[in-house]
Formats: structure tokens, C-alpha cells, sequence
């Protein structure tokens, strides 16, 4: 096997070194396994990487082309791919002044609601897995376990407890049946 030389970083190295790049002439991408880890672990940490990942992984749960998502079949995008870029950006700004070491996540405040600039807001990922999908009461513990969050962080979540619906026929329902 001969070496190939990594485009970035000008090691010589062997070719299964390489990332698969089925489009190039020798199947391998032109930078190493190396280079590529690093690279991609710079881009998800800039906001615009970081944005353009969570526009394409909104895009993919909204559109379901690969049938995976089938929840948010009724979910959609309110926002153009610019658009969305730009309050990302700055929301992933914002959120890094505040969080040097948080790792940002991107949540939906009303999950039965669109993606767009009133509904999204970056949480720390943390948090969102503890509490973001959570829709009853137990919202309000958040602010009472995590005091150190700055208070317009929590525009948004609901401090009510949310009340259970409860299906209640219509009067008219229980004559056609005989009740």
C-alpha cells in the first residue's frame, strides 16, 4: 500500500487512514481521519456550523422524507433557511456569552407548535434533557433546582400547571346512544 498525503495537514499517511469519499477517483476523502475529527469538532462549536446542522436536522424531522419522524407529521418550519441561520447564530452567540462551557440545544417551547423565532430558544443540553419535554407541572421545579439560570432564559415556560383535558361528550352524544 502506498501513502497518501492528507491535504490539510501534509502527513503522509495510509490510505485507510482516509475518510470513505466514493466521489473522489481513490475513494478516499483528500484529508485524514484526523483532520476531519478536528475540523468537524471547530465547525460544531462556531454558531454557524452549529446552525447549519440544526436547520438540516429541523428540516429532516419536518419533511420525514426517510419516514423516521412520523410525530411531526403535523409540525413545520415557519422559518427560511437565512432566516433561521441569523436568529441561530445570534441565539448561539448569546448563549455561549452566557454558558462558556454549556453545550447549547435547540428546543420548540410549545412542542405542538412550529419551529420559528417565537417558538425555538437555546437551552443547555442539560437541561433540555432533564425538563424540555416535559409538559405538566413539574416545569415549575426548574426554576427552584436551577436558580443560578438567568431569569430571561425562562421567558417562555409556563409556571402554571398545566390541567389535564378530559374528553367530555356533548349531551347529544349520550341520547344517540341510549343513556
Amino acid at each position: 500500500m502506498s501513502a497518501k498525503t492528507c491535504a490539510r495537514c501534509f502527513n503522509p499517511t495510509l490510505p485507510n487512514e482516509f475518510v470513505l469519499n466514493r466521489h473522489a477517483t481513490d475513494n478516499a476523502s483528500s484529508w485524514c481521519k484526523a483532520c476531519m475529527r478536528q475540523y468537524n469538532k471547530e465547525r460544531r462549536r462556531s454558531p454557524h456550523g452549529l446552525a447549519v446542522s440544526w436547520w438540516s436536522s429541523m428540516n429532516a424531522r419536518c419533511l420525514d422524507h426517510d419516514k423516521k419522524h412520523k410525530s411531526y407529521a403535523l409540525i413545520g418550519c415557519d422559518f427560511t433557511r437565512d432566516g433561521f441561520l441569523r436568529w441561530a447564530e445570534n441565539a448561539l452567540a448569546t448563549f455561549w456569552q452566557q454558558f462558556p462551557a454549556g453545550v447549547p440545544s435547540l428546543d420548540r417551547i410549545d412542542p405542538a407548535a412550529n419551529y420559528s423565532s417565537l417558538n425555538c430558544r437555546v437551552l443547555d443540553k442539560v437541561i433540555h434533557a432533564r425538563y424540555g419535554k416535559k409538559k405538566d407541572a413539574r416545569r415549575i421545579r426548574i426554576q427552584q433546582d436551577l436558580p443560578w439560570i438567568p431569569p430571561d432564559l425562562w421567558k417562555g415556560i409556563s409556571t402554571q400547571p398545566i390541567q389535564p383535558r378530559r374528553f367530555v361528550p356533548p349531551d347529544s352524544m349520550f341520547r344517540m346512544v341510549g343513556f
